[in-house]
């Protein structure tokens, strides 16, 4: 079974998150040839190492929503931490504009098979584009990938933009169910997402 493109919508906020990207790297460039011009040691080799750390977090991102705009480079890698790389990336997004984001502390993905894989980033994707949805309608949500009844819980009605982005993530991982009500939405999600040990 083939599975299911992006979302109408979803191909948008790649677009976006791809332009935030390539402006990160751009940044971080600047500052590697800052870097070599004074490198001695010492504190510009720590200095060194953070960049690299974050352009490999960069690269994966990149990886992860060209794939929403058809261009698979990353195969079968996965990074465990992706949806905590996605969610800091939808937070520099509403920087960027100037809004805040809700941060959350998120558990590491679970990935084994390719099927786990593709519903890996599928989580990652949708729910960059949820918390980015939620800090443009500055409505807050709180995430429970483990235990019993994991979803992600929305404290507010959903304005359009982040009601399209729940749907996008409903229709794209298996195992959804979403309900929207006046003061509140909740998408419920499978179990098998969180990697064990996970809080």
């Amino acid at each position: 079974m083939k599975p299911p493109g992006p979302p109408a919508g979803s191909t948008e906020f790649a677009a976006a998150a791809l332009g935030c990207i390539v402006a990160g790297l751009g940044e971080r460039a600047a500052g590697l040839d800052g870097l070599r011009l004074c490198l001695t040691g010492g504190e510009e080799g720590a200095s060194l190492a953070r960049t690299a750390q974050s352009l490999e977090c960069d690269g994966w991102l990149l990886g992860l929503f060209a794939a929403e705009l058809g261009g698979d480079v990353l195969f079968l890698r996965h990074d465990p931490r992706g949806l905590s790389r996605a969610l800091e990336l939808a937070g520099r997004m509403l920087a960027l504009e100037g809004r805040a984001a809700h941060p959350a502390q998120v558990p590491d993905l679970a990935a084994e098979t390719p099927a786990g894989l593709r519903e890996a980033r599928a989580l990652c994707v949708s729910m960059a584009w949820i918390a980015y949805a939620s800090g443009v309608q500055d409505a807050r949500w709180t995430l429970k990938l483990s235990g019993d009844s994991p979803g992600l819980e929305i404290h507010a009605r959903p304005a359009p933009g982040l009601e399209r982005a729940l749907l996008g993530a409903a229709r794209r991982i298996q195992g959804t169910r979403l309900w929207v009500g006046e003061r509140a939405a909740r998408l419920e999600l499978p179990s098998n997402l969180a990697a064990p040990g996970s809080p």
